[in-house]
């Protein structure tokens, strides 16, 4: 019984290859057919298949490769979310639930007012 292993590439319009979190950019000057090209033969040496184009809104689509997996070889492991992004989203949420209480009592001794300023998200 023979095996695969697949591996999903976002590809959108501007000439941008996204696998996992790598970037693969078209070139000043490249035309976009010749980086089509480049993309596809560098994966092709690499043993991956272009089996399915899944096409997505304005212009962007999934681009599905599979390569066969020789006895015992398991498929290459996802790769995790770096830990700087899953950070970075975690200071952008903190950041939402971020209010700032103004408390200002009156030169006249009248009770205090406060006043609570809450961030856009």
């Amino acid at each position: 019984m023979s095996r695969f292993e697949y591996k999903v590439a976002f590809v959108d319009f501007r000439g941008r290859v996204s696998v996992e979190g790598d970037e693969i950019l078209i070139q000043d000057g490249e035309r976009m057919t010749a980086f089509g090209r480049r993309y596809l033969n560098n994966l092709g040496v690499q043993g991956w298949e272009l089996v399915n184009i899944q096409p997505q809104p304005m212009g962007a689509a999934f681009h599905v490769f599979k390569r066969a997996l020789a006895d015992g070889q398991e498929p290459e492991p996802a790769k995790p979310i770096e830990k700087e992004e899953k950070e970075a989203n975690s200071e952008a949420k903190k950041r939402q639930d971020i209010k700032i209480k103004i408390v200002h009592k009156g030169s006249d001794g009248s009770d205090p007012k406060e006043f609570v300023v809450e961030l856009p998200e």
